[in-house]
């Protein structure tokens, strides 16, 4: 922003680069796409996900929704800091839906009749 004097009077005097809004407004336009495509996904996972990944993605969501509400004014150490944030919530959100797809049987489920002929048939592929 820059300053300037007219008759007397200081005005500031915000120069803008050619075609930056309309620039601005496309970006807008694909940010609110972009929010509402994950506002949807996080409905759908809302209607089938266990409880582990539901709450991992309540905590991307809270993360996504502090990098929006973060204004103009904002440093840049805030805004790297909060995107950060996002970044490492989607990661944790990553790890935890793998866990919770990959199937590894408990300790208090029965093993069933086609798993222990599988487990015997590679046992002895592995022994010869």
């Amino acid at each position: 922003m820059y300053s300037t004097s007219l008759k007397g009077l200081k005005r500031n005097l915000v120069l803008a680069p050619f075609k930056a809004e309309r620039l601005a407004l496309h970006t807008l336009r694909d940010q609110r796409a972009h929010h509402g495509e994950l506002l949807q996904a996080y409905l759908d996972l809302r209607l089938v996900a266990n409880p582990g990944p539901l709450e991992a993605a309540d905590q991307v969501l809270t993360a996504h929704g502090a990098v929006m509400d973060l204004g103009l004014e904002s440093s840049r150490d805030a805004v790297a800091d909060a995107v950060n944030s996002v970044v490492a919530r989607q990661r944790e959100f990553t790890d935890v839906c793998r866990d919770d797809l990959w199937y590894r049987p408990k300790s208090w489920q029965p093993y069933r009749r086609g798993w222990l002929a599988a487990w015997r048939w590679r046992r002895r592929q592995r022994a010869t």
